[in-house]
């Protein structure tokens, strides 16, 4: 006779029933719309700068504007840039910058999730963050701290709402505009007279000019009023090539000219 086997059933533990019941239940649940997930998903996340980034912040953008000035002073008293002071002195300022700019892409973005180079070559923080690194191991020059100066003084003053420098804020805007140009002029001189590593220096700096030319409308408008003054000039050109780069040449720089005009000079 075939022996009779007992019927065994599968038990689970009560840890695996639970499990199995909470899958049960989830499955019941009604499924939420996609789109409306994705939605939720998208919906960026305002980063919080912590009370060390703004200390540090402010920190650097103070350290930019007293290095600075000593920087500043020094030159025109002595007409020297490369003394110990004024060398210790132009460093320290774009150390400051440095600190700054940096607190600045930090709180814009998480600590933890910093978007690729490309997304961060497209802010002008990240830009100038660049720009003074290359100054940091380029000639000294006057010149190169304007811009930063300007902006650090601009920002302490929004930061503790100091009207009086703020209402010239369109005059300090149109002026950093004017510095950027004739910092163009000076690489240029400097890389004709072989001065140091400037060759590197303008060419680094004509492609940040070229993404300035693209975001800042300070900058078109500048060139807008030089075009405006040589346009009588090139207009005589029996060339067609240049006739039409000069006319493609204006119409770029006009872009959005009413909307400055609008902001700043009305």
């Amino acid at each position: 006779m075939a022996a009779i086997t007992p019927k065994t059933t599968d038990t689970a533990p009560p840890s695996a029933t639970k499990t199995t019941a909470a899958k049960s239940l989830a499955s019941k649940k009604p499924v939420t719309n996609s789109s409306e997930f994705v939605h939720k998903r998208l919906v960026k996340k305002k980063v919080e700068g912590t009370p060390l980034t703004q200390t540090l912040w402010i920190a650097g953008h103070a350290t930019t504007i007293a290095m600075g000035l000593i920087y500043t002073v020094y030159y025109l008293l002595f007409r020297s840039h490369v003394s110990k002071i004024s060398f210790i002195a132009y460093r320290l300022a774009l150390i400051g910058v440095f600190l700054s700019y940096s607190c600045t892409i930090l709180s814009q973005f998480a600590q933890k999730a910093l978007p690729s180079y490309i997304t961060l070559l497209g802010t002008v923080n990240f830009q100038y963050l660049l720009l003074a690194v290359v100054w940091f191991f380029n000639r000294s020059s006057l010149f190169k701290l304007v811009p930063y100066l300007i902006v650090s003084v601009m920002q302490l003053a929004t930061q503790f709402k100091i009207d009086a420098v703020l209402k010239l804020s369109p005059q300090l805007k149109i002026a950093v505009a004017y510095d950027e140009l004739l910092v163009f002029v000076v690489l240029t001189v400097d890389t004709l007279l072989m001065r140091g590593t400037s060759g590197y220096a303008l060419f680094l700096y004509a492609a940040f000019f070229w993404l300035r030319i693209i975001e800042s409308e300070n900058t078109r408008y500048l060139l807008y009023t030089m075009a405006i003054k040589l346009d009588s000039t090139m207009a005589k050109q029996k060339n067609p090539k240049v006739v039409s780069s000069w006319k493609s040449l204006k119409r770029f720089l006009t872009m959005k000219n009413e909307r400055f005009q609008k902001e700043f000079l009305n």
